[in-house]
């Protein structure tokens, strides 16, 4: 919970990443592990009895890096420039710690593939594991700011970046919960289970 609401949360108020900053490396994360899927299947015993086919799911990230890009790259950091640049800079890589980050991942996703432990709480439908905390968070982000954020800039002002912050919880939320499943899923795999994926 420190790592995945807390922390990310204090470094979105202090101005140290953006909400797009964050919902971009999620993005790329998915992209990335559907891109894998492909070359690193799940075993046999988790795979989907309908598995999605790489297209639709690329078809789909193309309508949420649509909508991550516009809304929360542009418009809720529109009166502020800073962060605005600093949106800009994540887009087209000039972000040295994006890149880190994204490397990290690519890195990550490949080795918890060869383990044969991954997408243990994904059975393939794109609405599962991650696709859905996408899905969900950029319709209650893009919600809470036109809803809250716009009506009160009293409260919520380009300084105090609280605005931010509950534009950005409904995905940290979704993403603490479904990494705990995905831990929790994890840790009550059986020795045989695991026979059977290696």
């Amino acid at each position: 919970m420190l790592l995945t609401v807390v922390l990310p949360a204090y470094s979105i108020w202090s101005g140290g990443v953006t909400v797009f900053y964050i919902l971009y490396l999620y993005w790329w994360q998915e992209l990335i592990a559907s891109v894998l899927d492909a070359f690193y299947p799940a075993p046999q015993n988790l795979q989907a009895a309908v598995p999605v086919s790489l297209k639709f799911k690329l078809y789909l990230l193309g309508i949420y890096f649509v909508f991550i890009v516009i809304i929360f790259g542009f418009i809720t950091e529109w009166a502020n420039r800073d962060l605005l640049f600093k949106n800009f800079d994540v887009m087209f890589f000039r972000n040295i710690y994006f890149n880190i980050n994204l490397a990290a991942l690519l890195v990550n996703e490949i080795l918890v593939r060869r383990s044969g432990r991954h997408r243990l709480n994904d059975p393939g439908d794109i609405f599962t594991g991650r696709a859905i905390v996408l899905h969900v968070s950029i319709i209650l982000g893009t919600i809470l700011y036109f809803l809250v954020v716009k009506r009160y800039p009293d409260y919520f002002t380009p300084d105090n970046l609280w605005g931010s912050v509950l534009v950005a919880t409904p995905f940290l939320l979704l993403k603490a919960f479904f990494n705990w499943n995905w831990i929790s899923s994890t840790n009550r795999i059986s020795p045989e289970t695991e026979q059977t994926q290696s």
